[in-house]
């Protein structure tokens, strides 16, 4: 799991494997660490727990529907945390309609609810899903 960190940019790769959501929190909670010590940026308890969820999503999601390895990247971005991954699987995610009695599928419907924005386009070998989570 290499890892790229910088005061406003922090990237890994995950191998796809059933702890990838685990790194990719611990990365999260890192990078915030980092923009909490640098006094460049506050970063309420809320917030990073909506990032941690949106990050749990995003990688579980890969872990369960793609075949191969991910690529997390984070960016400060104003008043926002830019989450992007990074798959091999082509086809996209169809977000399933609201159901309170459905008991799983509901990792898109948070990833939208916790986010200010989310894009989903294919790339040239899988997809690239974004979501911009505020820190504020």
């Amino acid at each position: 799991m290499p890892t790229g960190c910088s005061s406003t940019y922090a990237g890994a790769a995950f191998e796809g494997r059933t702890d990838s959501a685990v790194h990719a929190r611990n990365l999260v909670s890192e990078f915030v660490a980092q923009l909490r010590a640098s006094a460049a940026f506050t970063v309420p308890a809320e917030a990073l727990g909506a990032a941690l969820l949106v990050v749990t999503e995003l990688v579980t999601n890969v872990v369960k529907h793609a075949s191969g390895p991910c690529v997390l990247e984070l960016e400060l971005a104003a008043d926002a945390l830019e989450i992007t991954v990074w798959d091999t699987e082509p086809a996209l995610p169809v977000m399933a309609a609201p159901d309170a009695l459905r008991p799983s599928r509901h990792g898109l419907e948070i990833v939208h609810a916790l986010s200010r924005a989310v894009t989903v386009e294919q790339r040239a070998g899988g997809k690239r899903i974004c979501a911009s989570v505020p820190l504020g």
